[in-house]
């Protein structure tokens, strides 16, 4: 399969000459003074190989050294920030993007969450929504939701607010019904293993490492490190432990159920390559409680899609790079069938809803959205906007689930899909700052110097000439096997936006000239 390698650029709509070049000069020299980083002499072996870690000292985001230097450099970036002339314009232009529009929903049967642009968290049931949490007047103290994790059903919800500090967090569960917390709650994290419900929603699997009493210097971040079940209305002292790793302090275990509700998925992230993860299953109607190995600690992954039975399907890398569907049998879990083989796109993810799995590929970085059914057989494609790149596919235990696609020139767009009828709606649009029927992206490809080809997105105003003179504004990453797709930025929207009203952006200190434009953004001097 030919590599590739994802670059997006967004093509200016007018001359742009400096958007970002105000005089920053902290000295005569021109330079900007950063605060000054101390470096410590602390070390660490690895297989028997030290490695310097000066800047361990910063992991201690709870000391007062920390505290003075992010200080310091928010003192610089706000100065910086305050001289560029346009800078009241994207800001603003920005927020008014961001306030306009709802998150796409988590859906269980009896009702869905989301979050509201007021910043509350809404529930939907029987058609009425209202809010469920509102963080400004549950907490006195400045706080906001870190994460939140519907329950099957709908009825319950866990809800993450940071610790700080170190990066953990503390788990609640409400009712969706009177919005009143179930009594007890958890600290752990949500970095490496997700919280997960139980299909009967009695409570949640999560991990962490049991309290936020600090972790000395030096401690291996896997050490200690355990998922637990946390029955709704228990202590956290009252916690199952289900899966642990004592003996590999570098791997991170984690635990699901399958959607039927018997199997319990466990596995290990984390580690080196050759030994990063590993597959285990628990009947959990075997009165023993056996765990059968399905896949020893490797380099290949298996990401559970859904089970018939005891017919497994698995999104997996296993002899394939760039990802395929198999299917295991608990009665003879060593031979695996291939279900959806190894294509030359990369396959992202996979969903299973009703009886079907939409798979997301990436072509050339952009996402194709490919129903199949469990024989393996594509059925249709899902009709999207145009070139752009989408979230994976949540589902309900029906028949409909959700994603979100945008492009470099069209906002983000919650999509509500229907599988049995292959139909797609709009559930909720960001806004943008022009009429994106004025715009459009296209693709083209560059040769590296390594012959491998790159997909470059373009993202213009209809009609412009393309000749290589219209200055651009240039984004991408493509590295260790992660890439960007052509995707929607709120700060480049802005800037589309602002080109537009004129012939050229300033260099800090130049005056801006309007011209003949009749449109004046807010908060840019005439």
């Amino acid at each position: 399969m030919t590599q590739r390698f994802s670059f997006t650029a967004i093509l200016a709509l007018a001359c742009v000459l400096a958007l970002v070049r105000p005089s920053t000069a902290d000295d005569a020299s021109g330079t900007i003074a950063y605060p000054a980083a101390l470096r410590s002499d602390a070390t660490q072996a690895f297989f028997g190989t030290t490695v310097h870690d000066p800047y361990r000292w910063m992991e201690q985001t709870h000391s007062a050294e920390v505290k003075r230097w992010v200080s310091a450099q928010m003192v610089l970036t706000s100065r910086v920030l305050s001289r560029i002339p346009q800078a009241d314009f994207f800001r603003s232009t920005i927020v008014h993007m961001r306030s306009k529009v709802d998150a796409m929903p988590e859906v269980g049967k009896y009702a869905s969450v989301f979050l509201a642009k007021a910043g509350t968290l809404n529930v939907t049931r029987n058609g009425t929504t209202q809010v469920l949490l509102d963080p400004e007047k549950r907490w006195k103290a400045p706080m906001s939701l870190a994460d939140f994790e519907l329950s099957p059903d709908g009825l319950e919800l866990a809800y993450a607010t940071e610790i700080a500090g170190n990066g953990w967090v503390r788990w609640r569960a409400l009712s969706t019904i009177t919005g009143a917390d179930i009594p007890g709650e958890v600290v752990g994290t949500r970095d490496w293993g997700e919280l997960s419900w139980a299909q009967d929603c009695s409570g949640f699997y999560y991990g962490g490492y049991g309290s936020e009493k600090p972790r000395a210097n030096g401690t291996p971040v896997g050490e200690g490190y355990q998922t637990r079940f946390h029955r709704l209305g228990t202590l956290q002292s009252q916690d199952v432990l289900i899966y642990e790793r004592p003996d590999r302090p570098n791997l991170f275990p984690y635990a699901y159920e399958s959607l039927d509700g018997r199997y319990l998925i466990l596995g290990t992230s984390g580690g080196e390559a050759s030994d990063a993860n590993m597959l285990l299953i628990r009947d959990k109607h075997t009165e023993r409680r056996l765990v059968a190995t399905i896949r020893p600690p490797g380099d290949s992954s298996y990401q559970f899609i859904n089970n018939i039975g005891t017919e497994f399907y698995f999104l997996s890398n296993y002899d394939a790079s760039a990802g395929k569907v198999v299917k295991l049998n608990l009665r003879d879990p060593d031979h695996a069938i291939n279900v959806v083989p190894q294509t030359s796109e990369i396959l992202g993810s996979v969903t299973a809803i009703g009886d079907r799995m939409v798979a997301h590929y990436f072509r050339d970085a952009a996402s194709d959205l490919v129903v199949f059914d469990y024989s393996g057989k594509a059925l249709h494609r899902i009709s999207l906007p145009g070139l752009g790149g989408t979230t994976d596919m949540t589902a309900t235990k029906g028949s409909s689930g959700y994603f979100m696609f945008s492009s470099p020139t069209m906002p983000p767009t919650t999509y509500a899909y229907n599988v049995s009828m292959n139909a797609s709606t709009v559930y909720s649009q960001r806004p943008a700052p022009f009429n994106t029927s004025d715009y459009v992206t296209d693709e083209c490809f560059a040769p590296s110097t390594g012959g491998v080809k790159v997909p470059v997105f373009v993202g213009h105003r209809r009609g412009l000439k393309l000749d290589g003179r219209t200055p651009t504004l240039i984004y991408g990453y493509g590295s260790l096997g992660e890439f960007l797709q052509p995707m929607w930025q709120d700060f480049t929207a802005a800037w589309l936006e602002l080109t537009r009203f004129r012939g050229y952006f300033p260099s800090y200190g130049e005056r801006i000239h309007h011209g003949k434009a009749s449109y004046i953004p807010p908060g840019v001097p005439a």
